[in-house]
């Protein structure tokens, strides 16, 4: 099970990790592909989920759903089955191992949020955006890197009573 991201390394500790900091389950609630997949042969299951990271190469990840914890456990127990698959000699197709740390998007209403977004070129992080929706780069630069786009953040932005 080695990968370009999982090798064995001379120094003790020393490796790259590819983590997404920011994930969300069915759990939340505003994944609409997500929740219009439920009883459809496209539905997302903790197994499937989990396959979707591990076929990305993605080492770690952190699971934030808005305002749940729904799908923590559920996650563990898949990995777990998986990892026992694998250690005994049958993992399932494309299963890599894979760090699961738990979180939570905190929905707040009104201007008491404060989002930063980042920028990944040139091998290193800085931060594009930060403030508040209600200011337009921070709006711009989320639409351009969020599911669905403007469209998306406009019904979202609608829920909470405002005008784009």
């Amino acid at each position: 099970m080695t990968s370009s991201t999982q090798q064995d390394w001379p120094w003790p500790g020393s490796r790259w990790w590819k983590f997404d900091f920011h994930t969300h389950t069915p759990a939340s609630r505003d994944t609409d592909a997500w929740q219009q997949a439920i009883g459809t042969p496209d539905e997302v299951s903790p197994e499937k989920w989990l396959l979707k990271f591990m076929a990305a190469d993605i080492d770690c990840v952190a699971v934030t759903d808005h305002n749940s914890g729904e799908w923590i456990d559920p996650l563990k127990a898949a990995y777990n089955r998986m990892k026992q698959q694998a250690d005994g000699g049958n993992p399932p197709d494309g299963f890599r191992e894979l760090a699961i740390f738990s979180g939570v998007e905190i929905s707040v209403n009104g201007d008491a949020e404060m989002v930063h977004t980042f920028d990944f070129r040139g091998g290193q992080c800085h931060v594009a955006e930060r403030g508040a929706l209600q200011e337009k780069p921070v709006r711009e630069e989320v639409c351009r890197i969020m599911e669905g786009g403007h469209e998306a953040f406009e019904r979202r932005w609608a829920r909470l009573g405002r005008d784009v």
